[in-house]
């Protein structure tokens, strides 16, 4: 069947359809071309913090671990109260700073997860995933 035959079968209600029907493909697939374009954008923002939060962890861990370093080799004895305190202070310093850290992760975590959640409808599994 030659094409001119083939649109001489055509009602103009069909090329109606057919017109609205790629319109609107056309619609879907823009929004969807922005969906990605804004969510590479967003990975590309989390790439960039996660690689500084990770030279930020490494640089904390480093100080860490010469400050545990300096104090491994003669522990505090309980006749120099003042050498106890100085490594109780020290080592409350640590556990703050790692808790201090673990919490900028969770909250970045957090953020990540509200822009996934925004940008697939509330599925945090992503597009196309099922169960």
């Amino acid at each position: 069947m030659s094409r001119l035959s083939r649109s001489a079968d055509v009602t103009p209600d069909e090329d109606r359809i057919r017109e609205i029907a790629t319109r609107r493909a056309r619609a879907v697939v823009e929004a969807t071309d922005r969906r990605v374009d804004r969510a590479e954008s967003d990975l590309a923002v989390v790439r960039v913090d996660l690689e500084r939060i990770g030279h930020q962890l490494r640089a904390v861990e480093q100080r860490l671990d010469a400050a545990a370093a300096g104090t491994e080799g003669a522990p505090a004895s309980p006749a120099d109260p003042d050498g106890l305190l100085a490594e109780v202070r020290r080592e409350h310093e640590q556990i703050r700073v790692r808790f201090q850290m673990m919490s900028r992760y969770e909250e970045r975590l957090r953020r990540l997860e509200d822009a996934v959640v925004k940008l697939y409808g509330g599925d945090l599994r992503g597009p196309g995933r099922s169960e």
